[in-house]
């Protein structure tokens, strides 16, 4: 008994079961690998661009509000720099004008107690005009240096 074989001769492109069957595994095998892998991989992909860019955001509100706080602080320093120049500025003249003031006040008053003591000598002069003359002055020294140098 003989047998016969039928083979066809295979060329560059055979599109008979076997090529069917590749084309299907091949199919499965990028369905799996998208459902299994490249899905998971992606979504964890995805949800740290979004934090990146969450923490993005949250870091440009951040610089934004430091640069607001900031710029009032400055604010407010100048505004307390000028309002202590002006009140140094204040002050230095009320001090000024206080001093001249109570200097002027103090002058007067010293010249109306010169003035009233003047007016009580030289009303009391006739009164002791002949006791004045005799005393001296120098005894009175002479006495207050012994005291100082005991």
């Amino acid at each position: 008994m003989s047998t016969i074989i039928f083979t066809k001769e295979g060329g560059l492109f055979d599109f008979d079961l076997t090529f069917f069957s590749v084309l299907i595994e091949i199919l499965l095998l990028y369905a799996f690998l998208q459902f299994f892998l490249f899905k998971p991989v992606l979504n964890i992909i995805e949800y740290r661009r979004q934090a990146f860019n969450s923490g993005l955001l949250e870091a440009n509100r951040v610089l934004t509000e430091s640069d607001r706080m900031n710029s009032e602080y400055e604010l407010l320093v100048s505004l307390a720099q000028s309002t202590f120049r002006s009140s140094y500025i204040t002050f230095d003249k009320l001090s000024d004008e206080l001093f001249t003031t109570q200097f002027q006040t103090l002058g007067q008053e010293i010249n109306e107690l010169v003035n009233q003591l003047n007016r009580s000598l030289f009303s009391c002069m006739p009164l002791y005009a002949g006791k004045i003359s005799s005393y001296s002055f120098e005894n009175e020294e002479l006495a207050l240096e012994k005291r100082l140098l005991e």
